[in-house]
């Protein structure tokens, strides 16, 4: 027979409060020192766009949604990015100054929210719940490189209590988690546990029905309403090819829930011996469909990313694995009454490690020089010395250009001049509608002048030409680069 959880005694609820408390505070030391990370920091430019393109008039403005091809001091669009953040940072940076660190703290405690009403209302115990999710692979990868993961974790949380509770609105969440993160859709089809086929049916039109002005959006800009989706998965999957599997990757996944698990399993056993526990399999049904469908998207998308990529794309596997973990585990304390303190105190007691590595590691001179935050970092110096150079104020492309356009700087990515069949069609289109010819603007834009930040954004390899281009600066952490004929042209600003 499976526990009913506790009421909150004053030893439990202060435990919860460290719990809460330590990675909130992993995060704001990570913000200080490092700044916001990469595409966190895109999604925030979304954001910023978004604002821009209401405030103008259509002229000009559908320049918006061209991406990396025509970006500008104005807009600036990654077609293949999930939608969702975009509001919510739209909404933010008309808040805050500096939206990032505000979204990174409202999507941790909203993730914290959702772990609670999981533990109430699908009775998992909630001091081990906490004490396993709030590990330090999801502080990090759930809230800081992308944000994306912590949000679209939100609304599977809830989407999972209101399959438990047999909700047909549970198809929102499971849309909205989509539209937070996109491979979150492979869960889809878990609106077959809700029972009943009408319930079904009507869990799929809520999910439909949620996604559909995604879907509208997509038609109307690019002509195809699965136009995001499609380059999401070209950008993901098919341009990269076979890459290979880390094992290490995969581990630092895994680990947390792995040594939950295993605990949790000879507790089982040894509860199933001395039959002190019975199985909520309504309960379990959900968590293994959650555990399964997340295995395998992992696997599909696991081989074709590189180290730092396969471990972001574990958040669903990690989530779903920590959540049956739990789950078993929870099962056994009628047998183990102090069970959930031991394991609180050494989750604390790891949390605390982390912060303090945390802070050791992050408080550097070369740590801080990278922080887009900070003034006369990195990218300020490069932007200086290709003024030195009779650049100033005209468009480069840069290896690193999202920490360079957060700071108002005129990069381009370097992607500008591949060639792609699922996103060079589009934006020929695109720019056909604003009178500029493709070929035209990629001759023009193999003029611009080369910033390499060295330890920062894409490998410069990715450069097409640059082994043909003269070094014009080289330092520790900048390279400059000149095509022969280079060319200053000045931002564009519609």
């Amino acid at each position: 027979m499976e526990i009913k959880p506790k009421n909150e005694s004053p030893l439990r609820i202060a435990l919860l409060f460290v719990l809460i408390a330590l990675p909130l505070l992993i995060l704001l030391v990570l913000f200080h020192f490092r700044g916001p990370q990469w595409d966190i920091t895109a999604h925030s430019l979304l954001g910023k766009t978004l604002i821009n393109y209401l405030k103008n008039d259509s002229v000009g403005a559908k320049n918006a949604f061209i991406g990396e091809y025509l970006n500008n001091l104005v807009y600036y669009a990654e077609p293949y990015r999930a939608p969702l953040s975009t509001p919510i940072f739209a909404l933010l940076s008309l808040l805050f100054s500096e939206p990032v660190l505000p979204y990174m703290i409202i999507v941790y405690l909203g993730a914290a929210a959702a772990l609670y009403a999981v533990g109430k209302y699908m009775r998992i115990n909630t001091l081990l719940l906490y004490a396993a999710f709030l590990n330090p692979y999801t502080i990090y990868f759930f809230f800081v490189p992308n944000g994306m993961e912590g949000l679209s974790v939100i609304f599977v949380l809830i989407a999972m209590v209101l399959i438990y509770k047999k909700r047909s609105i549970s198809g929102v969440f499971l849309a909205l988690a989509g539209l937070a993160k996109y491979p979150t859709l492979i869960l889809t089809p878990m609106v077959l546990l809700l029972g009943t086929k009408k319930k079904v049916i009507f869990g799929l039109l809520f999910e439909i029905i949620t996604t559909s002005p995604w879907l509208l959006f997509n038609y109307l800009i690019y002509g195809n309403p699965l136009y995001s989706y499609e380059s999401a998965l070209s950008n993901a999957v098919t341009s990269g090819g076979y890459i290979a599997v880390y094992p290490l990757a995969i581990l630092a996944v895994v680990a947390y829930p792995l040594a939950l698990g295993v605990l949790g399993l000879a507790a089982w056993v040894k509860g199933k011996r001395r039959k002190v526990w019975g199985v909520n399999w309504k309960k379990y049904k959900v968590l293994i469909s959650f555990f399964a469908l997340s295995l395998i998207g992992y696997v599909f998308v696991l081989p074709h990313n590189d180290f730092f990529t396969q471990e972001r794309f574990g958040y669903l596997f990690a989530t779903s694995f920590i959540l049956l973990s739990v789950s078993i585990l929870s099962s056994m304390l009628q047998k183990w009454r102090n069970l959930e303190y031991y394991v609180a105190i050494a989750a604390i007691i790891v949390l605390i490690i982390a912060v303090c590595y945390t802070y050791v590691t992050s408080n550097t001179a070369i740590v801080e020089y990278y922080n887009a935050n900070n003034q006369n970092n990195v990218y300020v110096q490069a932007y200086s010395q290709l003024s030195s150079l009779g650049f100033a104020g005209c468009r480069f492309i840069s290896n690193a250009w999202i920490p360079m356009l957060y700071q108002h700087m005129n990069a381009y990515s370097p992607f500008i001049r591949y060639s792609s069949k699922t996103i060079t069609p589009m934006v020929t289109a695109l720019l056909e509608q604003q009178g500029i010819n493709y070929t035209i603007l990629t001759n023009e834009q193999a003029k611009y002048p080369i910033v390499i930040i060295d330890g920062a954004g894409v490998s410069p390899t990715l450069i097409i030409g640059i082994k043909n281009f003269t070094l014009a600066y080289n330092s520790s952490y900048i390279q400059i680069y000149l095509p022969t004929n280079a060319t200053c042209y000045p931002p564009n600003l519609t």
